[in-house]
Order: structure tokens, then C-alpha cells, then sequence
């Protein structure tokens, strides 16, 4: 979850607070999802396309491409929200307030459904799951108060990266630490040697 910049739930390694947690569908040596984003507000920032994308991407997909470009084992692609497997989308004020979330500053949380059908989008809910994630949900902060302000649209993408990361098991990591993962340095849309470090560790094979 991601505030103030993001507020997330989720590191990995030495910085693992729970168990560890992990995608568990494979195929071919990868580990694939499928994104929708059909549950995002229509007016969110998030739609809007990348300025200067040749593609006409908006800023969900360009994120998604990103991670899907990446020398990691991730697979990230869109889909058709008959076949997705992670689903962004923006919830009522109701549905957020019922995760226990108010802070005004909050952008984005991952839910995470395990291999169980227990959900959990904190660090003591992953600890009592399985640890093996086969769905999940981006939760978009309704008013978007933090996605709007930032200045930049790379900011945005890195946040929805920063999201993705969670999707995979990824936690948050130390400030001092240059990663995707980190809430405090999300300034460009790129994963750093730590981020692949931390998947490669968490998906060996």
C-alpha cells in the first residue's frame, strides 16, 4: 500500500516481516499475470495516456509493460477482465473505509487472495496465509488526492510498478535503499538492481 507518496504493505530478503510470499502460477519458467484495469475510475489520472507514449498507453499500461520488459522472471500483461488475474480498480468511499485506511494521503493498497481464498493486505495477514498468491486487487484511494498532485506522470507510473511489486510478494524495503519498494524514492519508473536481486531470490526457478 502506498501514502504520502505510498503507502504499501509490502520488501523482501533481510527485510522480510512476514512469511515469505510468492505468485504461485507458472509457465514456462515465467511467472504470469494479467492485468485489467476495466474498474478504474474513468476519471482517473491513471487513465490518461503517457505523454509522449508512442503507443497511446496510459499510465497503468505503460507500468505493466514495464515490469513485463524486465530481466526477472515477472510476466505482466493486459487482459480482458474475463481472464485477469490482478484487477486494478477504484473502490466506493464505503469499500475503503472498510479496510481501516483513513489516511488522507493514501494512494494505493494491495489485496492479495492465496491458494486458501484467505485475503490479506497486511503483514499479519500474510502470515496467516498461505503464501501462495493466485489473485489480487489494486485498490485505488478513491479521491486520488497524492496521484493527482504528483507533478510528474513518471511518478505515477513508478507508483502502479511500486503496486505490481506487491503483486509479486515484494515488501517494502529500507529507505536508504534504491528500489521500486521503497515509498520514500519513488521518483523514476525503473526497477533498480534491488528489486531484481529480490525477485530473482524469491523466484529461483
Amino acid at each position: 500500500m502506498l501514502t504520502r507518496g505510498i503507502l504499501c504493505l509490502f520488501s523482501v530478503s533481510a527485510h522480510e516481516y512476514a512469511k515469505p510470499i510468492r505468485w504461485a502460477n507458472k509457465s514456462g519458467g515465467y511467472y504470469p499475470i494479467k492485468v485489467n484495469y476495466d474498474g478504474v475510475s474513468s476519471s482517473s489520472v491513471l487513465r490518461k495516456t503517457f505523454s509522449g507514449d508512442s503507443l497511446g498507453r496510459n499510465i497503468i499500461r505503460v507500468a505493466v509493460d514495464k515490469w513485463g520488459n524486465s530481466s526477472t522472471k515477472a510476466s505482466t500483461t493486459y487482459s480482458p477482465i474475463a481472464t485477469s488475474t490482478v484487477d486494478f480498480l477504484t473502490p466506493t468511499q464505503k469499500q475503503w473505509d472498510s479496510l481501516g485506511y483513513n489516511d488522507p494521503y493514501a494512494v494505493a493498497i494491495t489485496r492479495s487472495n492465496d491458494s486458501n481464498g484467505y485475503v490479506f493486505y497486511t503483514y499479519e495477514g500474510a502470515r496467516n496465509s498461505s503464501g501462495r498468491i493466485i489473485y489480487a486487487t489494486v485498490w485505488i484511494y478513491p479521491p486520488e488526492t497524492v496521484l493527482g498532485y504528483m507533478t510528474q506522470q513518471k511518478y505515477q507510473v513508478a507508483t502502479m510498478m511500486h503496486e505490481i511489486g506487491h503483486v509479486y510478494g515484494l515488501w517494502h524495503c529500507p529507505s536508504s535503499t534504491s528500489s521500486i519498494m521503497n515509498d520514500n524514492q519513488l521518483k523514476e519508473p525503473i526497477l533498480q538492481s534491488h528489486d531484481i536481486s529480490d525477485m530473482n531470490a524469491r523466484y529461483p526457478y
